[in-house]
């Protein structure tokens, strides 16, 4: 029937209302198991068989030797490939990772977690070491000494602390920041450890004594990140007033100070060779000439993006960075970005992006999940295998046809776009819809595409790819959508 519904009644009324708690679990659920919330690791549920996707990224490091890039995310840490982009291992955990950083030997790898717990990975056996446990807020930073014996660890209880690696227990617990811990860094002789905190100070602390030594003030609001340069006689900060700061850390006074302008600097990472100071921001990164004080390159694509994780590989060939945006209300939605600095052009590492709808084949091979774009998984493998770009904006929606030789998807450009899944060509872009296509659907025989956007459905013959008819109107009394 086209057209308005008949009387409300209480019937009607649950029936809307249950539509809309379904779809609102529909969409819950997809986004868990295929990306996780921010803060929230879901556990495989029991009879799934796989986990498409590694979670949204928090932290990025490269390893000593610039082969593997490591990323702590949602549901555990991944290694990747530097060079290929391909996934070489994933360590899922029941928690959110807020941050990662390789032993210098690239063995061992130490994530923190929003269980106020720090894991450590044999890189080589490809598992878990140890676990540490101590603190009792969110660790949200870790570094390993420049000799690979101790670990330090900030975390939201205000403290930070200090691990004997090879007997897995804590060394020390450093007090002095009155508001959360955000960094760690080591200086490379190993002798001093920098902190910074939401009580606007960075401080530095006497490794071997385990006592701070000097307190610095300059920022004038929480300071998100630390970084010595390779040589050990500066030391970066990066704030929420919109600064990076240098300090002479022989002298403990400031020398210098990148104003950003406007938003949080959340990131910073030198070169090897101490030339350059990334630094990330809201939107974009600057590369700073430490010697001339001065920008020497910005990589811009960040639109609406809290750049949260920036690091340089071995070579300084290659940027990687990690954008967060709060664009979905139910949490950031973040990619890792890897630059390469001398042309500027990036590339995304697959398997973060969100998802905002899904689809099998009918074969069960593969599995279609969309976002900014579509990506087409290997189900058997669990890996991304092609990427459809075709539409402006956010696709809503994904189908295959029948048989599986078609895929369909409806994006918030208002478009309908048809794709042949054995060429992972476009077919074809169907238009006429004045608002967002929310939802596609073919009919069983796979000869006709529905199409649904606001008040609209379009039936589409889809070997003419002719509109057949517009129904108008899809609405209940109580106001849902039913279309």
């Amino acid at each position: 029937m086209v057209g308005r519904l008949g009387d409300e009644t209480a019937g009607t009324k649950a029936r809307c209302a249950g539509r809309a708690l379904w779809r609102g679990a529909a969409l819950w659920l997809v986004a868990h198991l295929l990306c996780g919330f921010v803060g929230q690791a879901t556990a495989l549920p029991d009879g799934a068989i796989a986990r498409l996707g590694h979670g949204m990224p928090n932290a990025v490091q490269y390893s000593p030797d610039g082969e593997l890039l490591a990323v702590a995310t949602s549901i555990g840490v991944g290694l990747w490939d530097a060079v290929t982009h391909e996934r070489v291992e994933f360590y899922e955990t029941d928690v959110s990772m807020t941050s990662v950083a390789f032993s210098p030997s690239g063995t061992v790898l130490a994530s923190g977690g929003q269980d106020n717990n720090v894991k450590l990975w044999d890189i080589n056996a490809q598992g878990e070491l140890a676990t540490l446990r101590g603190h009792n807020g969110w660790v949200t930073a870790v570094a390993f000494s420049p000799d690979g014996g101790t670990l330090a660890t900030a975390s939201y209880d205000s403290t930070v602390r200090i691990w004997d690696i090879a007997t897995r227990s804590e060394l020390a617990t450093l007090h002095g920041h009155n508001d959360r811990a955000t960094a760690v860094a080591f200086s490379p002789d190993g002798g001093t450890l920098a902190t910074a905190s939401y009580d606007y100070t960075v401080k530095l602390w006497d490794v071997a004594a385990r006592n701070e030594s000097m307190s610095l003030h300059g920022h004038d609001s929480e300071v998100h990140a630390v970084a010595f340069s390779p040589d050990g006689m500066t030391l970066a900060s990066a704030g929420g007033d919109s600064t990076v700061r240098l300090w002479d850390v022989t002298a403990r006074q400031e020398i210098a100070v990148f104003d950003h302008g406007v938003g949080d600097v959340y990131s910073v990472a030198f070169s090897s060779d101490g030339a350059t100071l990334a630094a990330g921001e809201y939107g974009e990164v600057t590369l700073w000439s430490v010697a001339q004080r001065q920008r020497a390159a910005t990589l811009q694509g960040f639109t609406n993006d809290r750049v949260i994780s920036v690091a340089f590989s071995a070579d300084d060939a290659t940027l990687a960075s990690i954008g967060s945006t709060g664009l979905v209300s139910s949490g950031s939605i973040r990619t890792v970005r890897l630059w390469d600095i001398a042309t500027q052009q990036v590339t995304t590492l697959p398997g973060h992006l969100p998802t905002l709808s899904a689809a099998l084949s009918p074969d069960y091979s593969l599995l279609a999940s969309s976002y900014a774009g579509i990506t087409l998984w290997d189900v058997a493998h669990s890996l991304p295998i092609a990427t459809l770009d075709g539409h402006s904006s956010w696709v809503w929606s994904v189908a295959f046809s029948p048989g599986g030789a078609k895929l369909a998807s409806g994006s918030r450009d208002g478009t309908v776009v048809l794709w042949d899944m054995l060429t992972r060509q476009e077919i074809a872009v169907l238009r006429g819809h004045l608002s967002e296509v929310w939802s596609v659907a073919f009919s069983p025989d796979g000869a006709v595409l529905a199409s649904g956007s606001w008040l609209e459905v379009k039936l589409w013959d889809v070997e003419t790819l002719q509109e057949l008819a517009s129904l108008r109107q899809f609405t209940c009394p109580c106001g849902s959508l039913l279309a």
